[in-house]
């Protein structure tokens, strides 16, 4: 009997240890290795929430053109680029926990373990993260630090620079998450906000003809235009804005491009037409759909094409990729890399360089949601 009960307890002990062993991937500890070794952009496959991904859904672009998992057998829930690297959440196999990493070109990460239960937002001009229940991820310790604000109840609704909105119910406030300066605005129009890189300085949509404001004082001020009703953009010398008023046309669905400087002073680069399928409030705190660029070339994502905007030639547009539906762009100086599918339905990955005009279609036959460039 003592044998048998032996044999019992031997069998029991071996069936728990192995189960440990199955359950490996369940454990928060469980070792992450990331690969971003010549990475130039990423690509990433929503993932269902009973879906565990054996091979991942976060892949990489490398400077080959060829297409390789950033990570293996992890369920990558959320992932954003941003100019120091990427930053991941990854759900622990078998529960609804989410582990989140901060990732560098050079492969080192730090894992954040507590501190942050909101949804990732933005970067700062220092390069600090923004999340939306007001946590700021500071690059320089890597510290979680919170917004100080006078609200009861606050998340961030937008980023753009160092400036963020944030909101408590009808309460807005424009807020610098460098400096901590805070003001009021009014509940309109999302509002829309675009702050002019390294300044102080923003363009502000919240229903009022003083659409400038100076977050040194909070002081407001008119300029030649009062508003925009579309997405915008900055760049080194100022702000890119799609808008109806400065089109060519009165039909509502045309829109022209114009740039704002830092006097307010508005100067029409194309009154051509531009014609997308997306709403006329795309910019109240989501990301771009429409509009990308850099300080030479606006990418401009229609319905039925996409148009680039030469500034530094007269503001020549050209249309490119044609028959293929586009869904998702990101630029990297003179490259767009771009999600799109062909007439029919087919998913395709591809590298469009503006200057000598090549098309190159990467390999690949998986159907991804997202492509970001650093």
């Amino acid at each position: 009997m003592r044998k048998t009960n032996r044999n019992i307890l031997f069998h029991l002990l071996l069936a728990l240890a192995l189960a440990s062993c199955d359950s490996e991937d369940a454990r928060p500890d469980t070792p992450i290795n990331f690969d971003l070794s010549d990475a130039q952009a990423i690509v990433f496959k929503q993932a269902s929430s009973d879906n565990n991904n054996i091979n991942g859904n976060l892949f990489k672009i490398s400077n080959n053109e060829k297409i390789s998992a950033v990570i293996d057998s992890a369920t990558v829930t959320f992932a954003r680029a941003f100019s120091q690297g990427l930053y991941v959440e990854i759900r622990v196999e078998g529960t609804t926990n989410i582990r989140r990493f901060y990732v560098r070109m050079d492969n080192s990460f730090v894992e954040i373990e507590s501190g942050i239960d909101g949804i990732y937002k933005g970067e700062n001009e220092n390069g600090d993260l923004l999340f939306s229940d007001i946590s700021i991820l500071r690059t320089g310790t890597l510290s979680i630090d919170k917004l100080q604000t006078t609200l009861d109840l606050p998340t961030v609704q937008s980023i753009s620079g160092n400036l963020a909105i944030i909101r408590d119910n009808a309460t807005f406030q424009i807020f610098n998450t460098v400096t901590n300066t805070q003001y009021n605005v009014n509940d309109c129009n999302g509002p829309r906000m675009e702050a002019f890189s390294g300044s102080t300085m923003a363009i502000l949509d919240d229903c009022s003809n003083q659409i400038l404001i100076d977050m040194s004082d909070g002081s407001r001020s008119t300029t030649n235009i009062s508003g925009w009703n579309h997405e915008s953009l900055s760049v080194s010398d100022g702000i890119l804005i799609l808008s109806q008023a400065i089109a060519e046309t009165g039909d509502m669905n045309n829109y022209g491009l114009g740039h704002i400087g830092t006097d307010g002073n508005l100067t029409t680069l194309t009154g051509n037409i531009f014609e997308f399928a997306s709403s006329s409030c795309m910019n109240c705190g989501d990301a771009n759909n429409v509009l990308f660029g850099n300080d030479q070339y606006a990418i401009v994502k229609e319905l039925n094409k996409v148009s680039v905007v030469d500034r530094n030639n007269n503001n020549t547009i050209s249309t490119i990729l044609d028959g293929f539906k586009v869904t998702k762009v990101s630029l990297e100086n003179n490259l767009i890399y771009y999600l799109a599918e062909d007439n029919l339905g087919n998913p395709q990955i591809g590298i469009y360089n503006i200057l000598n005009e090549d098309n190159q279609l990467l390999d690949s036959q998986l159907a991804f949601d997202e492509i970001q460039t650093f």
